[in-house]
């Protein structure tokens, strides 16, 4: 019997969808399922039981007593803060592997088809900086209503990701993931809060300005677009930003082709609201792909990774054997 609290020792099998670490209580494969945050398989660690369960448990990584071949030590200083990159202490090669065996299961257990044939999951040769989009959540720690009803922030601007299982942000001012047009559009928001002591939204109090950065980057253009969502339909000093944003794009070989403003008032966490303001530039930008030339809407889907979108559609007309 366990209980909250226990120390106990597992072997890390497996990685939930959520990116936890799979242990078996008892080291028998039919025991309790552990979840441990950080935690690869092949790893076996000491943990600390938080939340025991009938059939499964989640737990607190105490020590690494026998490091998995695929752990590594992540490359970004954020990855254990930011709740973003689930499979950062695991190697490429490993995380190629552990796809692999989630869409096996999920075919098996799910599609009820026994041994389906799964061909080698490709990767990048270099699996960094591919986003062509960032969606960044903006705060300033909250803000506070001052005599005559001024409304002030009560830290400086963070741009970045959600800390895991919280609506905290991460002031992330270098992401291994996101295109260096989108961590130069950010810094540039950053400074500009500042300078002109703007907030950012309070979802306690349902006051501040600044809600979300949303850009998005052309690899094979350049061209790039962002998207402020705010608490409202303006905002101050807006050709100084259009300035600031264009400068900092400039100087990381890209364009500032167009920018909108969103208004949303709404109390959840949707990225956007109904209303889309073009406010400098054109309303879309272009991309491309192959032959083809895209153009690209702040609310039109398109694939995050340009990279292995080309791979994926070369591979769909392999195996249709086009001959076009």
């Amino acid at each position: 019997m366990f209980e909250k609290g226990q120390e106990t020792e597992l072997e890390i099998v497996d990685i939930s969808d959520q990116g936890k670490g799979v242990g078996r209580a008892g080291g028998k494969a039919g025991g309790m399922a552990v979840f441990v945050d950080r935690t690869v398989p092949g790893d076996v660690v000491k943990a600390r039981l938080t939340k025991v369960k009938k059939h499964y448990a989640f737990a607190n990584l105490m020590k690494i007593m026998d490091p998995s071949e695929h752990r590594v030590t992540p490359l970004c200083h954020y990855a254990d803060i930011c709740g973003g990159c689930m499979y950062a202490h695991l190697d490429y090669d490993g995380q190629l592997e552990l796809k692999e065996t989630q869409v096996r299961s999920k075919l098996e257990r799910l599609g009820g088809i026994k041994s389906p044939l799964i061909r080698p999951i490709e990767g990048m040769p270099e699996p960094f900086h591919y986003r062509n989009k960032a969606a960044f959540p903006i705060s300033t720690g909250g803000v506070i209503t001052k005599k005559g009803g001024a409304v002030e922030s009560l830290g400086k601007p963070s741009i970045g990701f959600y800390r895991g299982k919280t609506h905290d942000v991460t002031n992330c001012k270098k992401c291994l993931l996101q295109s260096a047009a989108a961590m130069a559009c950010a810094d540039a928001v950053r400074k500009y809060m500042k300078e002109d002591h703007i907030t950012a939204w309070d979802g306690k109090w349902q006051k501040g300005l600044m809600r979300r950065l949303v850009v998005k980057t052309g690899f094979m253009t350049g061209e790039v677009m962002v998207i402020l969502v705010i608490n409202g339909r303006h905002i101050p000093a807006q050709e100084k930003l259009v300035g600031m944003l264009d400068e900092a794009l400039n100087g990381v070989g890209y364009t500032l082709e167009s920018v909108y403003l969103n208004e949303n008032r709404e109390k959840g966490e949707q990225i956007f609201g109904k209303e889309m303001f073009n406010i400098a530039g054109s309303k879309t930008i272009r991309e491309k792909i192959g032959g083809l030339t895209f153009e690209i809407s702040p609310l039109s889907f398109y694939q995050v990774n340009p990279v292995m979108t080309r791979v994926l559609y070369d591979k769909v007309l392999e195996y249709a054997d086009f001959k076009g």
